[in-house]
């Protein structure tokens, strides 16, 4: 890629984010949950703007970075982009809210899937069209066989329970306890103590939540299916595959933390983000390691992805 070239993807990123900032904005006033905006001093609304700019930023890059690194083109690699934008910006954060914060009420769901609609649906189609993928090439990336994802029921089986059942549920379990939870901040706006030790911590949870582990299984498996159609059309090696699902989960989803919001003190905000940029980005490396292909034996989950034919 040369000068010019680079010179035009960085212009094309600078306008994608502005036309999601206004996608935002516009989604957030008319369809998000109606919250009193008065409890918000004019500092933190001007925080929120540059905040909302900022995001923007870091999602078109993302966008910009998984949509050139697609075997798909047109409509498919617009669905494709929109449901895990839409998976990780959205629906993943609005369920985890409804579970946790008695603050939400029930007219307030509605928008917190809602608000970003505009640019789900507006954003992805707009960057596959300024990127030139909005049709086929005939790059060899784009034709080879694709064994991605390609593996037998059992195994399947078994690793679907093994990321859903078993790591998903501790990698939450372990940074919501050392890593949100110990802040003062967070233990006081859900109510909670902390108990002294990790041990203790996983009893209480079992006494007060026995409902959390199923629902945080429910959520694992909820992410892999949002993962999957990027997985199997992105091209590269399964480590860069790895890094988008991750740039997603780990950083596209946490951006809304900077924002400002009468929900949410910033302080319990900023314990979340710390708490979910790295156990988001080691989980979505963990779904692209054990699901992108098909392996032979325990020591072949941990040797070289072999290289695609010409």
């Amino acid at each position: 890629m040369n000068v010019k070239q680079i010179i035009g993807l960085i212009l094309k990123v600078l306008v994608l984010a502005i036309a999601m900032f206004i996608l935002f904005s516009v989604g957030s006033a008319l369809l998000g949950p109606k919250v009193d905006a008065s409890a918000m001093t004019a500092e933190q609304s001007n925080q929120a703007m540059v905040a909302m700019l900022v995001g923007s930023l870091i999602d078109a890059a993302i966008m910009t970075y998984a949509i050139l690194r697609s075997r798909q083109y047109g409509w498919k690699l617009m669905g494709i982009i929109a449901l895990i934008f839409y998976g990780a910006k959205t629906f993943m954060s609005a369920i985890e809210a409804w579970w946790f914060m008695d603050n939400i009420t029930g007219p307030m769901i509605p928008g917190l899937f809602m608000m970003t609609l505009p640019l789900v649906l507006l954003s992805p189609p707009l960057a596959v069209w300024m990127l030139g993928k909005a049709k086929k090439s005939g790059e060899p990336a784009d034709v080879e066989e694709n064994h991605r994802l390609i593996m037998p029921a059992g195994q399947w089986i078994w690793k679907l329970a093994l990321l859903a059942i078993i790591i998903y549920p501790w990698v939450y379990i372990i940074f919501g306890y050392y890593v949100a939870f110990k802040t003062p901040a967070v233990q006081e706006f859900y109510g909670g103590t902390d108990p002294g030790s990790f041990g203790a911590q996983l009893a209480v949870l079992a006494r007060t939540s026995p409902g959390l582990w199923p629902w945080q299984i429910f959520r694992g498996l909820l992410w892999i299916g949002f993962a999957l159609p990027l997985i199997r059309t992105t091209k590269g090696r399964a480590w860069e595959t790895g890094l988008i699902v991750a740039l997603f989960y780990g950083i596209s989803m946490n951006t809304v933390h900077f924002i400002p919001n009468p929900l949410m003190p910033h302080a319990v905000s900023m314990a979340h983000f710390w708490e979910t940029v790295p156990s988001n980005m080691i989980w979505a490396f963990t779904i692209v390691w054990l699901l992108h292909r098909k392996h032979t034996s325990f020591r072949d989950l941990f040797a070289p992805e072999p290289q695609a034919s010409a």
